[in-house]
């Protein structure tokens, strides 16, 4: 019943009755005269439809979104492709259901996670959105899916994304963020010849560093040498504008306007070769000063003229790094100071390599994980898309798992592992 604002007295005229009759307003805009409405209010705002029956859409998709998912982990398990003619169940939910490849993948994804979920599941069917839940099921596990639900409770996506950002499954929300794992799927429209380009790229900074590369080693020797616009040792690599937190030593670089978590490993190899300004915070800019005097950095990069790791070719995108830390007692003298192209110089400080002795000639490297075998790595991985071909399975369905097993088998992959582990794969996308 519409709530009473306010009471009036009024001389009005109601079909034949006249005099003074008490008028009551009601909340909704209605008028009352003794107990009967006698005039309707306005009908509720346009905006106020609208805003309703959006959020009912939304709450029955996220409820179909739920439908869905079961659905879907029953119709994988009993082979539903198989029976409509399709090769697999990524060519089952592209044609029938219209996702495309990426999409699809990460609806099964999503809906195998929700198996072990129950209260995921059951807020996805009560009107969480999907996008959000999608998040969430990357990081959590039957022992943290209530801790992450009761994070999510009213933050949306982007806060959502950015708590996930950085954890690994079984990880809580308040468990500390690993820089390392915040790595970021980043799309560009690129016309064929660019791509051609960017391929031989790829295949001459491989041959340069004398190793495949990785997408951070491409695009960050890219962007470097674009900045050096030809001087390769004007100028250390780094100009540092690290906020360091004096407790945990954890780092936060400026970026285009936003604060990205860094890895102690990105601050040692900065630290080495920089420009340093100082704090970005205080009243007076302190004086720039740099990690190595301008003078004998000048005279280490002319004495090395490269990268000084063995095998490694590159002359350009280097930094000159301390043979014994500073932190050990190591100075600027140039005997302790060496070439290092960004990528070994990565590796250096990732634990990945080691290196003793002084400088030019007398230097041990030594690795703790042997690089990989690019050549032998590649014969390998032929040898195991022709053993899948060969057992019935499509070559693009072959190069495709083969290319997801590949990471788990180790540098030096044995053909034998490397198939098995493909074969998993294989029963995924391809049976």
């Amino acid at each position: 019943m519409a709530t009473k604002m306010r009471v009036v007295e009024n001389e009005c005229a109601w079909g034949a009755a006249r005099g003074k009759r008490a008028c009551v307003v009601l909340h909704d805009g209605s008028i009352e005269v003794d107990g009967e409405v006698v005039c309707e209010g306005p009908k509720q705002p346009v905006w106020r439809e609208l805003h309703a029956a959006l959020q009912d859409i939304a709450k029955r998709r996220s409820a179909l979104d739920a439908e869905e998912a079961e659905a879907l982990v029953r119709a994988e398990a009993i082979g539903i492709w198989r029976r409509l003619g399709y090769a697999h169940m990524g060519e089952y939910l592209e044609r029938e259901l219209g996702y495309g490849p990426k999409v699809g993948m990460e609806r099964l994804r999503v809906a195998r996670a929700l198996i072990d979920l129950p209260l995921a599941a059951e807020c996805l069917g009560n009107g969480m959105h999907y996008s959000a839940i999608r998040e969430l099921t990357r990081v959590m596990t039957p022992a943290t899916e209530r801790d992450w639900l009761d994070f999510a409770r009213g933050k949306n996506l982007r806060q959502i994304e950015a708590a996930v950002s950085g954890r690994k499954l079984g990880d809580r929300p308040e468990d500390p963020a690993n820089p390392d794992l915040m790595q970021r799927d980043v799309s560009y429209r690129l016309s064929p010849h660019v791509i051609a380009l960017i391929r031989e790229i790829r295949a001459e900074v491989a041959r340069e560093l004398g190793h495949r590369v990785d997408d951070d080693v491409l695009f960050e020797t890219l962007c470097r040498r674009a900045r050096a616009g030809g001087d390769a040792g004007g100028k250390p690599a780094y100009q540092i504008g690290l906020t360091v937190c004096s407790d945990c030593k954890r780092g936060w670089q400026t970026s285009a306007g936003r604060a990205i978590e860094v890895s102690a490993a990105v601050i040692e190899r900065a630290d080495c070769d920089a420009e340093h300004l100082g704090s970005l915070d205080a009243e007076k800019p302190a004086r720039v000063t740099t990690s190595i005097p301008p003078r004998t950095r000048k005279q280490v990069l002319a004495r090395d003229r490269g990268c000084t790791v063995p095998g490694c070719r590159a002359s350009a995108n280097v930094d000159v790094h301390h043979i014994k830390r500073r932190a050990h007692g190591g100075g600027h003298q140039p005997s302790n100071l060496t070439v290092l192209c960004s990528a070994h110089h990565q590796h250096l400080h990732e634990g990945l390599l080691t290196m003793t002795g002084h400088a030019p000639d007398a230097i041990a490297f030594e690795w703790t994980q042997p690089p990989a075998d690019t050549a032998a790595a590649t014969l390998v991985e032929d040898d195991a898309r022709a053993a899948l071909t060969n057992l019935g399975f499509r070559p693009c369905d072959a190069r495709d798992a083969v290319a997801l097993a590949r990471p788990h088998v180790g540098s030096r992959p044995q053909l034998e592992a490397l198939i098995r582990e493909a074969l998993k794969r294989c029963v995924r996308h391809a049976t």
